[in-house]
């Protein structure tokens, strides 16, 4: 079964841009990879480019995108932690920091 996530980093306007995570979501494998090689707004805007990921890498060019996918974005951080699609284990987001959250599915 996969440990699905969902990543977010909040905007200079206080909107979310968001992608999901397909497979290894947990803390000790995407939270590690997430605060350890994607510490910069621009390193996690590129790491959301290309928009869904079935897995997740410490380079982009070693992660694996979901085809014809892209980046959603919320009006507010409260919106992104109510959208509860795909069964996400896990929510990542990145305000002044990673920021994690584990629920209950």
């Amino acid at each position: 079964m996969s440990t699905r996530a969902k990543i977010g980093i909040v905007n200079a306007d206080k909107t979310v841009t968001s992608i999901h995570l397909w497979r290894d979501g947990y803390p000790e494998h995407a939270g590690q990879i997430l605060t350890t090689k994607y510490k910069t707004a621009e390193q996690i805007e590129e790491l959301m480019s290309k928009g869904n990921l079935v897995d997740i890498a410490g380079t982009t060019n070693l992660c694996n995108y979901e085809e014809d996918s892209t980046a959603e974005t919320h009006p507010s951080l409260e919106h992104f932690f109510s959208i509860r699609a795909h069964d996400v284990d896990y929510i990542y987001f990145f305000d002044n920091g990673w920021h994690f959250i584990a629920l209950n599915n």
